[in-house]
């Protein structure tokens, strides 16, 4: 049963908090059925169906190996379903692995653009101080000459120029910038993906610790409140006895 639900639920081929949700889902699942051998929790019927399908894996080597042949051998149901428990998981995680290494050379090629762009970026960055440098010294031999005021207005028509053929350049500058934002931006969420798990893996663990201190608690009330009563009735007990013991002395 512990196998079915799981299986059923998908929580087998998937992470995360995906995984403790559908976790969730199969011990719902399994406790309200009316044959369940137990009441169970996440953890626990993830731990069961894990040792599970490692003794089947153990076990099943060793079956193979003394007939020869996996066909030959005769399956339990709940051989089958581990079985194929199995194999959904061993497909999942290849397509993980897939999926993974795709991210990953997606995010080499990010950084490379990235070190590209900023190298770019640069380089125009440098080549613009020079050209206003060279600028400046023009104009500044422009108003030594003393030509007059068309001279003067000369540099301006360079400046004016130049800004034209600087537009595209700041455009790319965008761009450049908008890749490099969007690269950062990517590791961050790749980061985030990474430790999502962790974390709540973490936060379950925290979950399942408050709730079993809840419950010893209660268990602990539970127990004083019963030994008290009985306390209780022990002493009602005795003061009847007495009682009764004094009535049949005075008789006597």
């Amino acid at each position: 049963m512990c196998v079915k639900v799981v299986c059923n639920a998908g929580a087998h081929v998937t992470s995360g908090r995906k995984r403790v949700g559908l976790l969730h889902q199969a011990v719902d699942t399994f406790n309200i059925q009316p044959n369940a051998p137990f009441i169970t929790d996440p953890k626990h019927l993830a731990d069961r169906f894990k040792f599970l399908t490692e003794q089947y894996e153990r076990e099943n080597k060793v079956r193979e190996a003394q007939s020869g042949k996996e066909d030959e051998l005769k399956l339990s149901e709940l051989d089958e379903l581990l079985a194929d428990a199995l194999r959904a998981k061993d497909e999942w995680l290849e397509a993980k692995e897939g999926r993974e290494e795709a991210k990953d050379v997606k995010e080499a090629r990010l950084r490379q653009q990235g070190a590209q762009a900023r190298d770019a970026m640069m380089r125009r960055r440098r080549a613009s101080s020079v050209c206003k440098a060279g600028d400046g010294e023009e104009s500044g031999r422009g108003a030594d000459s003393g030509l007059g005021g068309d001279a003067l207005s000369t540099p301006c028509r360079p400046s004016g120029s130049r800004k034209r053929f600087r537009a595209p350049d700041d455009a790319d500058d965008d761009e450049l910038l908008s890749l490099l934002r969007e690269s950062e931006k990517r590791k961050h969420d790749l980061e985030e993906q990474r430790l999502a798990p962790e974390e709540s893996r973490m936060q379950h663990e925290r979950d399942l610790h408050v709730e079993a201190e809840a419950k010893n608690e209660r268990e602990a009330s539970a127990a004083a409140a019963a030994a008290a009563a009985a306390a209780a009735q022990q002493t009602a007990t005795m003061s009847l006895l007495t009682e009764l013991a004094r009535s049949i002395a005075r008789r006597q």
